[in-house]
């Protein structure tokens, strides 16, 4: 397995159809959430970090907020751009979440949709979260929408099956060595086969925690869902943390 994974699978189209579920609607209640626990003034900047096709970095650009979203994926910023690229107050870039953000600093850095955990090296995730204090402004804030450990543990679907206009895409899910990994085959209707996978370290709440405060973040808020329910260790599906820098 490339321990680089993310640099195949998000270039792919099939990315995109395997998730087409995960739809604007959605994006717009997890902005909700933000809403609700982040105190910002319309025009606030606001990172989008690994915004993928951009669907969330929009729905912060219909409220008013001054939008950059980064991504390393080239296909996906590129849709981004297609789809949402006629926002005045909305900006993409291609960009490693290693690297140093354009635009910074930011009031506020919102990280979606478990983009977060993606290399082996525990180093190197928590270079990501240095990057992120270092790119806010004084008592900015960081969303990150991350899964519940315990939940997937007690959950995980081993086997998933999926047909997207006559095209079957097979999904097979493992935890192991700390890490969920989700091996994708795909199958065409004209008989093209590909593979692909997924991997991110299976962080608990507890070692978010110690990495953030670690960092000196102040963890404001703990919820278990876009709704804004309270975290529950047995029964949240996400663990969604608000911080904000001492």
């Amino acid at each position: 397995m490339s321990d680089e994974w993310y640099k195949i699978w998000f270039e792919s189209k099939w990315y995109r159809e395997l998730y087409s579920h995960r739809t604007i609607d959605e994006a717009k209640a997890a902005i909700g959430l933000v809403q609700r626990h982040i105190n910002l003034e319309q025009g606030a900047k606001v990172l989008d970090l690994c915004c993928g096709s951009g669907r969330h970095a929009a729905a912060l650009a219909e409220n008013g907020f001054s939008v950059t979203g980064i991504d390393n994926s080239a296909f996906l910023i590129a849709e981004a751009q297609k789809d949402y690229g006629h926002f005045d107050n909305l900006v993409f870039f291609r960009s490693d979440m290693r690297d140093c953000y354009p635009n910074a600093p930011f009031d506020a850095v919102v990280n979606f949709f478990t983009s977060f955990g993606y290399f082996d090296d525990h180093a190197e995730n928590e270079s990501v979260l240095s990057n992120i204090y270092l790119s806010l402004a004084d008592k900015g804030y960081f969303l990150i929408d991350f899964f519940n450990a315990e939940y997937v543990r007690k959950h995980i679907v081993p086997l998933s099956r999926d047909v997207y206009d006559n095209t079957e895409i097979i999904s097979k899910r493992r935890i192991e060595n700390h890490q969920v990994i989700k091996d994708i085959h795909i199958h065409t209707d004209q008989g093209e086969n590909f593979s692909f996978y997924e991997k991110v370290h299976l962080y608990t709440k507890d070692e978010l925690e110690t990495m953030l405060t670690n960092l000196n973040f102040l963890i404001e808020a703990c919820t278990g869902d876009y709704e804004g329910n309270i975290f529950s260790l047995e029964n949240s599906p996400r663990c969604i943390m608000v911080c904000r820098k001492k």
